[in-house]
């Protein structure tokens, strides 16, 4: 059980519209969209600039600890 915090984790491999949760976006990592649009994989169109690098397993996550 994760206990209350201020820290968030945002699994951007599950959005497929970014229009439902620019909000959150804007909010927790829009002040870093201009470094992360300069990475090679947004430059080459081949991840959005909200996308991890190289996402993990969602199992990851979830799993009990």
């Amino acid at each position: 059980m994760v206990e209350d915090s201020n820290f968030k984790l945002i699994y951007s491999d599950d959005i497929d519209d970014e229009g439902k949760y620019i909000f959150e976006l804007k909010r927790y990592i829009g002040k870093y969209k201009e470094k992360l649009l300069n990475r090679r994989e947004c430059i080459k169109n081949i991840r959005k600039w909200y996308e991890l690098q190289w996402g993990r397993d969602k199992n990851l996550f979830e799993r009990k600890r």
